[in-house]
């Protein structure tokens, strides 16, 4: 009865502040492919703007403090007015590896706005618009940019970093020979906003567990995150780690070239800018404390490693890439 009561007060408050975004004008980062190599071998990244995404203050500066529990602050962003000054792209990442292609996340929900596709859960679609609001790129959609590169009956892979709609949102609407996401996505899919019914349930998913490595791990990436890293190729320069915070089966996935690391971080940061030790942290983390620790790990990194962050809502994604490219 509790769990009602606090379900009813949720939907409450809600209703009480339902958010329009912002005034700005959507403006839609265009696809962009960069050549790189991996063992000498030609790989090719591409990033692909889906739509965008309007959020409020409080959901990209948390508004309570740091021990507040995760509820807590999810409430905080349904009471708030305020947009955040931007609205940000929603990217997915597609890399052509010699061993076939490999999509990281699937981008905003062409059914946004049809509340017929939400009959599996209407509630969570009341709730969800009024966290965010959602705009999808429809002038070239991304099932047809993906037809245009020629991947698009062609996928090896897809890796969900986690499981917010706006990084599941065309999931059902592609074929791979696999669908990886964080198994503590799906465990506690009713405490994060995942809508499991509408865009998880029925496909063939590989469940990644978070597992700790050994003492005597070698690979920079599993000390730094703590985290043992899964190979999705044969030469294993694509891999992925576990890493929880953002949500309980967030995923960092890493792809070595012959230029360095690109390192794909879904919402563990929004630009790479607020993982320093002293910025305030987004009020939409599951985990502070782990976030704050998945920061640590991609400061250190960054000292040791050379490296670039490709986060999911970046709108400097091409200079951040080409700066990349670049550097010697």
């Amino acid at each position: 009865m509790q769990l009602i009561l606090q379900s009813f007060a949720i939907l409450f408050l809600a209703a009480s502040c339902a958010f329009n975004g912002s005034s700005q004008d959507v403006h839609f980062t265009p696809t962009e492919t960069w050549s790189l190599d991996v063992q000498g071998k030609p790989l090719k990244l591409t990033a692909i703007n889906t739509g965008s995404i309007q959020i409020k203050q409080c959901h990209l500066e948390n508004c309570k403090d740091e021990d507040s529990s995760f509820p807590r602050r999810l409430i905080s962003i349904l009471l708030d007015s305020t947009p955040a000054p931007k609205r940000l792209p929603i990217l997915t990442y597609l890399i052509q590896h010699p061993e076939g292609n490999f999509l990281i996340d699937t981008g905003a929900d062409p059914d946004w706005n049809n509340e017929k596709s939400w009959e599996c859960s209407a509630r969570s679609h009341f709730a969800a618009k009024r966290i965010a609001d959602v705009q999808y790129q429809e002038t070239n959609s991304f099932i047809q940019e993906l037809r245009d590169l020629g991947v698009l009956d062609a996928l090896h892979g897809i890796i969900i970093t986690h499981a917010h709609f706006d990084h599941t949102g065309n999931l059902r609407n592609l074929k791979a020979q696999q669908y990886i996401i964080g198994k503590g996505d799906i465990d506690n899919h009713d405490k994060i906003g995942a809508v499991k019914c509408k865009y998880l349930e029925g496909l063939p998913l590989t469940e990644a567990p978070f597992a700790a490595p050994n003492d005597q791990v070698s690979d920079p990436y599993a000390k730094s995150l703590r985290s043992t890293p899964v190979y999705l190729t044969k030469d294993r320069s694509l891999r992925y780690y576990v890493s929880p915070g953002h949500t309980p089966g967030s995923i960092v996935v890493v792809q070595s070239t012959s230029q360095g690391d690109m390192v794909f971080v879904g919402d563990i940061t929004f630009s790479g800018k607020d993982i320093k030790a002293d910025s305030t942290v987004a009020g939409m983390h599951f985990n502070i404390p782990q976030i704050r620790e998945a920061h640590r790990a991609l400061r250190e990194l960054q000292t040791t490693q050379r490296l670039v962050l490709l986060p999911s809502h970046d709108e400097e994604i091409s200079h951040r890439m080409n700066r990349f490219i670049l550097r010697k």
